[in-house]
């Protein structure tokens, strides 16, 4: 699981490790969300559903002894947790990795991504934020994220350099490795 506040990375970084190795399902809950039909009449309904709809597949997927990441954005633990089971239920191994970048470079990632993504996933993502509310929804993400991983040191953080991929994806690996796993 990839989390971290919006567009420091998370996709662009699932895709990458999915690209390196076989099989590996890329399972974005936004994805999932935006293919429901009318998800916008109760975004929220539609998260919870999204969620569900992950979880039946990553399990399938694990199953079949194959990768899954999920990169998103969860400021509570109800749905890491649920993912953690769905690892150990399938005789998988967990992993969390926090991305971590500094607030306001974070904020100026979302807003040029706000203003220059054509990703219909990362235009609805977006619309989630009322226009003008930016910086004080950010910061409460900010501080829902601070919060949590104060109570998870399991959790592996590891630092986007922002127009870097390549760095920030060795990065990753080298901390997906440290946890056993050659990726």
């Amino acid at each position: 699981m990839l989390n971290g506040l919006p567009a420091v990375g998370k996709s662009t970084l699932a895709r990458l490790l999915a690209d390196a190795r076989s099989f590996t399902l890329v399972l974005d809950i936004d994805g999932v969300r935006h293919s429901l039909g009318a998800w916008e009449s109760d975004p929220i309904a539609a998260g919870r559903t999204a969620r569900r709809l992950a979880i039946a597949a990553a399990r399938a997927h694990l199953e079949d002894h194959h990768d899954v990441v999920v990169p998103q954005f969860l400021g509570r633990d109800e749905f890491i947790n649920e993912l953690e089971a769905c690892t150990s239920a399938t005789e998988s191994q967990f992993i969390e990795v926090l991305l971590t970048l500094d607030r306001n470079v974070a904020r100026d990632a979302f807003l040029e991504r706000r203003r220059t993504s054509t990703d219909p996933i990362h235009v609805d993502a977006a619309a989630l934020v009322p226009a003008g509310q930016e910086d004080e929804v950010l910061a409460e993400m900010a501080e829902r994220l601070e919060q949590l991983y104060r109570d998870r040191p399991q959790a592996m953080r590891v630092p986007v350099m922002r127009g870097d991929e390549t760095a920030t994806l060795a990065k990753l690996i080298d901390s997906i490795g440290s946890a056993g796993i050659n990726w």
